[in-house]
């Protein structure tokens, strides 16, 4: 999870899909690895990004067995991403759920979904959902999918 803070003044116009818009440099960044809530240091234009955490992999082998069959198995999916840039006023508050990754896998098994990240206030509410988990099979000799990827909702981009 991502803020980046836009000066009030300055910027450059530019064409983008045949709008003209006026592109601000941001002057700052923070990152926030774990749950927290985020007072606003000024009034501006925020651009706020999440990114849902990785779902684990499948467990192929059973490690603690003696003498253990082998299996196929695949790798967790990606967190979902968005990105909004909006206006905020200063003093107000930001709420931030950061998800954690997929739990490891210590036997033959599937993968752990990965936690979703949110960002919300009473003015937007953002959400990147976790990766699924990788998935495993009782044959070595098939092909196995990895873990569906995250989806995001209410971003400029998702």
């Amino acid at each position: 999870m991502s803020f980046q803070h836009l000066p009030t003044t300055g910027g450059f116009p530019i064409t983008f899909d045949y709008k003209t818009v006026d592109l601000i440099p941001f002057t700052s960044s923070l990152f926030f690895g774990s749950s927290t809530t985020y007072k606003i240091p000024e009034s501006g234009w925020y651009r706020i990004s999440a990114v849902g955490a990785g779902g684990s992999g499948g467990c192929a082998e059973d490690v603690l067995a003696i003498g253990s069959n082998r299996y196929a198995a695949s790798g967790g999916g990606g967190g979902g991403f968005c990105e909004r840039t909006l206006f905020l006023k200063k003093n107000t508050y930001v709420r931030m759920i950061i998800g954690a990754g997929g739990a490891a896998v210590a036997s033959v098994g599937n993968g752990n979904e990965g936690g979703y990240t949110r960002i919300f206030n009473s003015e937007f509410n953002m959400t990147a959902w976790g990766g699924k988990g990788g998935l495993y099979a009782t044959s070595g000799n098939v092909t196995i999918l990895g873990g569906i990827g995250g989806h995001a909702d209410a971003g400029d981009i998702n």
